[in-house]
């Protein structure tokens, strides 16, 4: 029987490594998605209302996008190096790692982004069924050193057969986050650090996500093509 994509060892490990990294892992998380959400979550106009300001809102949206990318690309480092058995890794490693793989995380982030967008905006159904085809395809570019096309056709086929799975973390991220929020407004409220407390949690579930793409990636690499860490690495040493 062909192996499955487990879903209680990617939250485990997920949990793990950022439990090993939060001192780099949070603050990079804040800077590239906890303020541009905010900054995002400013500009949404009031429901049956045009926005004040499109170009604003468009701007947020893609600073929130190439942040979220940027996450993803360099948490890769954190998730490899615990698979290989090494330690944590301070900020600025993960900064100096984000720097390398910026291109190619950005313009494949961008193009889901679009593509994901587009669909929600028709049908709302095609744009969750490109979310999840397309779940791995920022780490596949950044990886496999893949052009936007190729790292978009790579995700389609690793995530073949384990999409309810993905559907199903999804589901139960958005509702531990939406419980969570709640629960730290409740607690924040009356000190009025509600929007601090708001911008730290949903960097903190950023962060986990992110790195649990990464694991996703490692397993369905493994999965599919029967590889090692040492192996998946290797084109990157090779740069």
């Amino acid at each position: 029987m062909p192996e499955k994509l487990q879903f209680s060892s990617v939250i485990e490990r997920s949990a793990a490594i950022l439990g090993r990294n939060l001192a780099g892992a949070i603050p990079l998380a804040i800077v590239l998605v906890g303020l541009p959400g905010l900054f995002l979550q400013s500009q949404f106009p009031i429901p049956g209302q045009l926005p004040q300001n499109t170009l604003a809102l468009l701007l947020a949206a893609l600073l929130a996008a190439v942040g979220q990318a940027l996450l993803v690309g360099t948490l890769l480092y954190a998730v490899f190096r615990h698979h290989l058995g090494l330690g944590a890794v301070s900020i600025g490693m993960l900064f100096g790692y984000g720097v390398q793989i910026a291109v190619p995380g950005i313009l494949v982030s961008l193009a889901v982004a679009l593509i994901t967008g587009v669909g929600l905006m028709l049908f709302v159904v095609p744009g969750l069924i490109f979310m999840l085809v397309f779940y791995v395809a920022v780490p596949a570019a950044v990886m496999e050193r893949l052009s936007v096309g190729a790292a978009l056709r790579r995700s389609v086929r690793l995530t073949e057969g384990s999409r309810w799975v993905l559907l199903a973390f999804q589901i139960i991220v958005w509702i531990a986050s939406l419980l969570l929020g709640w629960f730290v407004e409740l607690l924040f409220r009356p000190t009025g650090l509600s929007m601090v407390a708001a911008v730290v949690v949903a960097s903190l579930i950023s962060a986990f996500t992110s790195i649990a793409v990464g694991v996703i990636y490692h397993d369905l690499r493994r999965m599919k093509d029967g590889i090692s860490t040492e192996e998946m690495v290797r084109p990157l040493m090779q740069g």
